[in-house]
């Protein structure tokens, strides 16, 4: 009967050992699934963040842009700006492009090209457009 007693309770531990190990497995487990959420969060956030910084400096380089375009006559120029509200400055570049020709080799002039730098000194981020522009 003593013998019954003693297998019934080397087979109890072994049964709460077990549980034991279930449990520290489960929340081994448990530990990697939520870092890689939080990673996985992370990252979108992170991702979330640049595109809205390159919007935000393309609306303002397209904004510039659209102010040059709106002036009656173009000239050639080249200016810095101060920095504005939001802390970009602009790097203002107009060049009149001499010889640039049609399909039938004749000179069109009035051609300009107009390159815009924005750089947001805070972010540490900096965006360039470039476009053609014809005045008559």
């Amino acid at each position: 009967m003593q013998f019954l007693i003693k297998r019934h309770e080397r087979s109890h531990k072994k049964k709460k050992a077990f549980a034991l190990v279930e449990v520290i497995l489960a929340t081994i487990l448990f530990s990697f699934v939520i870092i890689g959420t939080v990673k996985a969060f992370n990252g979108t956030v992170s991702a979330h963040n640049i595109t809205s910084r390159q919007a935000f400096m393309r609306d303002k380089v397209q904004s510039q842009l659209a102010l040059i375009k709106s002036e009656r006559r173009i000239e050639e120029m080249e200016e810095t700006t101060d920095p504005d509200e939001d802390g970009v400055y602009y790097v203002k570049k107009v060049e009149s492009l001499e010889d640039f020709e049609n399909q039938d080799n004749e000179t069109i002039d009035g051609i300009y090209v107009i390159r815009i730098k924005a750089v947001w000194q805070s972010a540490n981020e900096e965006y360039s457009a470039e476009t053609y522009f014809y005045q008559q």
